[in-house]
């Protein structure tokens, strides 16, 4: 895997963002449908594939909660969103701006259990100012990069496609998108740990599959804003094979794990 290194100095962060100087690759229709078939194949048991996925090697995922960290990726991109929009002028208003919207939505019945809106406005005041100074962390993170690397991005939403008959979805996170979608960001916590390279690819395999028919991107950039470093992947034929090779193993791997007993089950059987 061809992963280039960078460092987040604003040099390098340019350069690891800036116009690629080649395309991505195109799925047409008939790659299109084999992949479709290689996923029908593995039964017709209920998943969802994302970068996570590839980088745990196929674990089932466990049940979804919202917690500060899942909160603040969510206000923070949405408010970031504002900000390079031009919609708010401070990334603390954007935020401020979000956690409003969605308190109002829980204050009127609006706000489904289980939402974000209803997750947040079941916290305390002190929990809600946790979850304000997170977001506005990882939105002021956002934005900087995009200020930084001096490209014309929009803060974009995660990309889902649906894979028609196989009962399998993809989930493809995307932090930051070029305007002509040619450079996909990902920003990530932490530092990166060794699988980081297989997500990227299966984020940029899936953005690929999705634009079927037109070039997806031609690059990806993860960004580990806390480590100081950039991982870089260039999209070509060889990367997008072996990006829908590991979504593959993976929609295979959770079929069968959803399907079998747990360890506890199997004694009692």
């Amino acid at each position: 895997m061809n992963l280039i290194s960078y460092r987040l100095d604003t040099a390098e962060l340019m350069a690891a963002t800036g116009e690629p100087t080649h395309e991505g690759v195109v799925i047409d229709d008939a790659r299109f449908a084999a992949i479709i078939e290689s996923h029908r194949r593995h039964g017709t048991t209920p998943r969802r594939v994302d970068a996570w996925t590839i980088e745990q090697a196929g674990t089932p995922p466990t049940p979804f909660v919202w917690s500060v960290r899942k909160t603040r990726r969510t206000l923070g991109n949405a408010a970031a969103s504002l900000v390079i929009s031009g919609r708010q002028r401070t990334v603390a208003a954007a935020v401020r701006s979000e956690m409003g919207r969605h308190l109002e939505l829980a204050a009127r019945g609006w706000a489904n259990r289980g939402t974000l809106s209803w997750w947040i406005a079941e916290q305390s005041p002190v929990a809600q100012g946790i979850i304000t100074a997170e977001a506005v962390a990882w939105a002021s993170d956002i934005c900087d990069l995009a200020e930084r690397s001096l490209a014309r991005f929009t803060a974009s939403s995660d990309l889902y496609l649906d894979l028609p008959t196989c009962r399998t979805s993809w989930r493809a996170r995307r932090d930051l998108l070029t305007e002509d979608g040619s450079v996909m960001v990902r920003v990530r916590g932490g530092a990166p740990s060794s699988t980081a390279g297989a997500g990227l690819r299966a984020d940029l395999a899936m953005a690929t599959v999705a634009a079927r028919g037109e070039a997806g991107p031609a690059r990806i950039v993860g960004i580990w804003p806390q480590a100081g470093m950039a991982l870089a992947l260039n999209s070509d034929e060889i990367t997008i094979a072996a990006g829908i090779r590991d979504l593959t193993a993976a929609s295979k791997v959770l079929a069968g794990a959803v399907g079998s007993p747990r360890e506890g089950e199997r004694q009692l059987a």
